[in-house]
């Protein structure tokens, strides 16, 4: 059961932002897609903004049960029949089909250290104390690094974060 903006009281023309994360690629009804983002547009300000982390691909891709696939250009193009504009995107590291540099540092100083301590340290000490090594192990491998976003798709990512806004 979905529930509409209305129902929760949001008025038309009230919101700066709409983020959505890997939502949108899931909604596999065509009419459903377009009634959202029409709405999303209903309720945006004129300035507003609707920030889409969505798989955007380059090359075609079949959809599945659960995920459409589009690419770059069906999401601009649905979006546009809707009202909005692409503003800007950038493309994001992919974990598996377009991993960034500090990503695979990190996975390798992991994997590394998984095979010879965690397995130990797991048996023996606190969840929690590993957690929080590995969570400033990763802080300190990604501490200074921006890799892993680009702009303008300098570099072919399958997943995009991508701004629209109203068409004034």
């Amino acid at each position: 059961m979905s529930i509409s903006s209305d129902e929760v009281g949001i008025a038309n023309n009230t919101v700066d932002v709409i983020l959505s994360v890997t939502v949108l690629d899931h909604i596999m009804s065509d009419s459903e897609l377009i009634k959202t983002l029409r709405h999303f547009k209903s309720i945006l300000n004129e300035n507003g903004a609707v920030i889409a982390f969505e798989y955007s691909l380059d090359n075609e891709r079949p959809k599945t049960s659960y995920q459409r696939f589009m690419k770059l250009e069906e999401w601009r193009s649905t979006f546009l029949n809707c009202g909005f504009y692409l503003h800007r995107y950038y493309g994001f590291y992919h974990p598996v089909e377009n991993p960034c540099e500090s990503y695979l540092s990190y996975r390798s100083h992991i994997r590394g250290l998984r095979e010879k301590v965690l397995r130990l340290f797991s048996k023996y000490v606190n969840r929690q104390l590993v957690d929080k090594y590995l969570n400033r192990s990763a802080s300190k491998n990604l501490q200074e690094e921006s890799d892993f976003f680009w702009q303008d798709n300098e570099t072919q990512s399958p997943i995009k974060i991508m701004i629209f806004r109203k068409v004034e």
